[in-house]
């Protein structure tokens, strides 16, 4: 079964709206971890559940940490490969903190984040999002 024109051309200009929005929301956490709020705290490692279904190889990291106002149960912003993780449940760990932000973490020294590829990710789905869009547009005008 063939797909119709304006399908695809929905579906090429849909696809660059979720790619732009993917890079937005990259470039947001990313900078959420790297202000001048951020905090160095130690958190207790309290679980490494599957991510999705990947056999175990894609996880999130659960911590708790003593927070301002009593302990803070907090997620790490995105699934991470296992085989990154230099730790397991019960591990003592320095995480970065957002006060603004406190259920979320991020691994504090942990080169998977500041890399040149992965500073170039944001600005890569923002660019191709764009493209996509723009084809798609150009095309149902042609």
């Amino acid at each position: 079964m063939l797909i119709s024109s304006s399908a695809f051309l929905y579906a090429l200009f849909f696809s660059g709206l979720i790619l732009i929005a993917a890079g937005i929301a990259r470039k947001y956490y990313s900078d959420l971890f790297t202000g001048e709020n951020v905090m160095r705290i130690e958190a207790t490692v309290t679980d490494i559940k599957d991510s999705i279904q990947t056999n175990g190889d894609i996880v999130c990291p659960y911590v708790e940490y003593q927070g301002e106002n009593g302990p803070v149960k907090a997620h790490h912003y995105i699934s991470v490969l296992r085989s990154s993780l230099n730790f397991v449940k019960g591990d003592t760990i320095t995480i970065l903190v957002d006060p603004r932000k406190p259920k979320i973490f991020r691994i504090a020294d942990m080169d998977l984040y500041e890399t040149d590829f992965t500073k170039k990710i944001p600005l890569v789905l923002i660019l191709i999002g764009i493209g996509l869009s723009a084809a798609g547009i150009l095309i149902a005008f042609m």
